[in-house]
């Protein structure tokens, strides 16, 4: 443990520094004035890094004990040195003066060995004490902040394994999985509340056609296209449009009529139509087209979602069966 002692008298800087190094205190620094004392702690010299207490004199010339406790007391890394005050006796009057600037205890002149040593080992301790727990406070604190970093980092693994889990890795829109989640959610929703739901399947007309003839690479750039097309065409912050297998997309639409799901389909229809894609080996026409079956319900059936898709499904096959290229409803 480190002993600093400032005191302008040579004989008493002599009796504290012999008393305690015969007591087994070895480590002990002098300074003959506060002003040199303070001036060493603002400028960090190393020397002060480390000290674990200060015996202070209370009258000094240029700058007294609780002038130097009070400066010091303003520095945050200084704040839990524990100062023990050295005053003659009888002269304890600016003791109140001395414990107010930030003093932890005093000692008079004459020393009595075992009165100083018992205030020194009781210092010593509490700096000890004070010590340990701001090291378990820093320890504390270092493993809250690694503790917040490895949250943070499985959130970014649980965001990543999310989006790969969710998102269709071609078209970049959600995949079938999490369609049927959402639509098993929505579908609850519409249940508690009254309120329609609609789905909309969608498949590319003689797509295995444009696959054989103009390659795999020209197909995925298709279904890159109308994926980008079909989810533009949704109105509603709500609507979420899906992959739902090969070259078969679906689109549900919360909280929406019959009616104006229908149109959201046949502008479907019309959009892709528009990108005027070629496909001469279409038996539809000489470019890419789609076609789209429309199901509105209001649910009844906690479990009613799974038919409620078998009957759009079977409006797509009746729009094929039609001649693609339309809506059926």
């Amino acid at each position: 443990m480190k002993i600093l002692i400032i005191d302008d008298s040579q004989t008493v800087r002599t009796v504290l520094r012999t008393t305690l190094e015969k007591e087994g205190y070895q480590d002990i620094m002098i300074s003959h004035s506060a002003v040199e004392a303070l001036d060493m702690f603002l400028k960090h010299d190393e020397s002060f890094g480390e000290i674990d207490l200060i015996l202070l004199d209370i009258y000094m010339p240029g700058m007294d004990g609780i002038e130097f406790t009070r400066r010091l007391r303003q520095e945050e890394a200084f704040r839990d040195i524990p100062i023990i005050i050295n005053t003659s006796k009888g002269k304890i009057n600016n003791l109140e003066r001395a414990f107010d600037a930030g003093a932890n205890d005093f000692i008079e002149k004459p020393f009595h060995k075992i009165e100083l040593l018992a205030r020194v080992r009781s210092a010593l301790k509490l700096k000890s004490e004070m010590d340990q727990r701001k090291n378990r406070e820093i320890e504390l604190l270092d493993r809250e902040r690694e503790l917040m970093e490895i949250n943070r980092l499985l959130e970014l693994a649980n965001q990543s394994y999310l989006k790969s889990s969710a998102i269709d890795g071609l078209t970049g829109i959600t995949n079938r999985r999490f369609f049927d989640q959402y639509l098993e959610m929505e579908w609850g929703k519409a249940l508690r509340r009254s309120v329609p739901i609609s789905v909309i399947m969608l498949d590319i007309d003689s797509f295995k056609s444009f696959n054989d003839h103009y390659g795999h690479q020209q197909g995925d750039e298709c279904l890159k296209k109308i994926a980008n097309t079909l989810k533009n065409a949704l109105k509603q912050p709500v609507d979420m449009l899906a992959r739902y297998g090969g070259e078969e997309f679906v689109a549900v639409l919360p909280a929406i009529s019959a009616d104006k799901a229908v149109l959201v389909a046949g502008t479907m229809v019309e959009k892709v139509e528009s990108l005027r894609v070629p496909h001469e080996y279409s038996a539809t026409s000489s470019h890419v087209t789609i076609s789209a079956g429309v199901a509105t319900v209001v649910p009844v059936d906690p479990m009613g979602w799974k038919d409620f898709m078998n009957e759009a499904d079977k409006k797509l096959y009746q729009a094929k069966k039609e001649g693609r290229n339309r809506v059926a409803f």
